[in-house]
């Protein structure tokens, strides 16, 4: 497993959130403050503990750089951390099929 990369110029943070939304599948919210564009990049190593079920993970993970935690915070200043925030969900409780005409 090597190095993940993120390389974006002219990009606001609520871009960089999405991103990490992908990363984590998990909520990620943008609580920084900050507006404008920015031009971004972040090298980071993936946790094989974070791939999702179908990417079977390296037999020996060999760590060649930060994780996406630190490289956050030491490439672009911004930490992540763990808060319960109210979010917007859809729930679907029932699906149906409609018949033809």
């Amino acid at each position: 497993m090597g190095l993940a990369r993120l390389k974006m110029s002219g990009y606001r943070i609520s871009f960089l959130v999405e991103g990490l939304k992908r990363v984590f599948e998990k909520p990620v919210v943008d609580k920084t403050g900050l507006s404008g564009t920015f031009d971004m990049e972040l090298m980071w190593t993936p946790d094989p503990t974070m791939l999702p079920p179908s990417v079977p993970a390296p037999p020996n993970p060999q760590s060649s750089g930060p994780s996406i935690f630190t490289a956050l915070e030491e490439q672009l200043g911004l930490q992540l951390v763990s808060d319960r925030v109210s979010v917007d969900v859809l729930v679907v409780d029932h699906l149906s099929r409609l018949k033809p005409d």
